[in-house]
């Protein structure tokens, strides 16, 4: 069965962002990078416009009592109706590629690239309350949540009940170390027509 286009972009993506790491695994330091470099052609390989604030809106200002919150991206349901919805309906939180992630790599690479994806560990805990402060004061009330370095993803449903991500964890996975096309079955949840 012939996979759908909109896979097969995932698919590519996913591939390129390999070959960019394995290749300059030394520039992802910083979280700029990963999102440049891997985060951003990720986005647009799952149909964001991250060039149009009416889709993706980066370092969306969040009002909160304490002061601004900026999610690394916040994306809207696009519609040609105006006013733009203004309700987020998918927040993406990046960060560099940790020196953990970095170990786990060159772990897999020394391994002639076989490696159990189920060693790796979770995000750190302040990590996931970060991207859940950022969906309850952002007013989302349903879609995705994700954190991510652009190869590492970790993927939250966000309800209706309006409780924490961390009951709504959906899957994780690091695109180096999963088949690429199980990789893209689980990023297509993300893709802009899913939400």
């Amino acid at each position: 069965m012939r996979r759908a286009k909109y896979v097969q972009r995932i698919e590519t993506a996913i591939k390129e962002s390999r070959r960019r790491v394995i290749k300059y695994l030394d520039c992802f330091s910083r979280e700029e990078h990963a999102r440049y470099w891997l985060v951003d052609p990720m986005l647009s390989a799952l149909d964001w416009d991250i060039n149009d604030p009416g889709h993706v809106y980066i370092e969306y200002p969040v009002e909160r009592s304490q002061g601004r919150l900026r999610p690394d991206y916040v994306f809207f349901k696009p519609s040609t109706d105006e006013p733009k919805d203004t309700t987020p309906r998918m927040i993406v939180e990046a960060k560099a590629i940790t020196p953990s992630g970095v170990h786990a790599f060159l772990k897999w690479k020394e391994s002639s690239y076989s490696y159990d994806v189920g060693n790796l560990q979770d995000w750190p805990k302040d990590y996931v309350d970060q991207l859940d402060g950022y969906v309850k004061e952002s007013g989302m009330s349903s879609g995705y949540g994700a954190l991510t370095d652009g190869l590492c993803w970790c993927v939250f449903e966000v309800r209706k009940d309006g409780g924490g991500l961390r009951q709504k964890y959906l899957d994780y996975f690091h695109i180096l170390f999963e088949e690429t096309a199980v990789s893209a079955d689980k990023l297509k949840k993300l893709h802009r027509r899913n939400l």
